[in-house]
């Protein structure tokens, strides 16, 4: 179950790299529409606002990860409203793109591309999202469960498990590794 630990830090940065993506994919979408049709996706407005907020969350838990805000309750709690923001917008966004694609996009092939092209990035980006969200509560579920803490301790403040080599180096040499 080490692994599961390893991986947590970088399964972050990973959920706040697609999240950041997301907010600017959603404002070309957004300022794209803007510009040739004077109006927005409600679900690509959706979609770059929950990339926004979720951005601004996982950068201010990098930053204050010890915390008592971000305890391991609390991010999954917050993981679980993500999920589920990300999961209403892209299922409206695929359902704009599938009933309504030529109101939204211009007949003509230049236009329409560059449109459909975008649109079809941010549902896909939109899904990789929502699934990723869903990867990362898992990932936080084994690492509470694995490592014994209560879900009340800060995610920062939860241990690594300790490695059976150390305690075979501590046998050896009588000294402790850690200090």
């Amino acid at each position: 179950m080490a692994f599961i630990h390893s991986i947590m830090g970088p399964a972050t940065g990973l959920l706040l790299i697609f999240s950041y993506v997301a907010l600017v994919l959603g404002a070309v979408v957004v300022s794209w529409q803007e510009e040739h049709y004077s109006n927005w996706p409600p679900a690509s407005v959706a979609l770059m606002v929950c990339g926004a907020v979720q951005m601004i969350w996982l950068t201010a838990y990098l930053v204050f990860r010890k915390n008592k805000v971000y305890s391991a309750a609390n991010m999954l709690y917050s993981d679980i409203f993500f999920a589920l923001w990300a999961f209403g917008a892209v299922v409206a966004l695929t359902v704009l793109r599938v009933r309504h694609h030529h109101r939204y996009c211009p007949p003509g092939p230049e236009k329409a591309g560059d449109c459909a092209g975008a649109m079809r990035g941010q549902i896909g980006l939109g899904w990789a999202l929502f699934g990723w969200d869903l990867i990362h509560m898992v990932i936080l579920f084994f690492h509470v469960q694995t490592s014994r803490n209560s879900w009340s301790t800060p995610l920062g403040k939860i241990p690594l498990p300790e490695s059976r080599y150390q305690d075979i180096e501590e046998k050896n040499t009588g000294k402790p590794t850690r200090a």
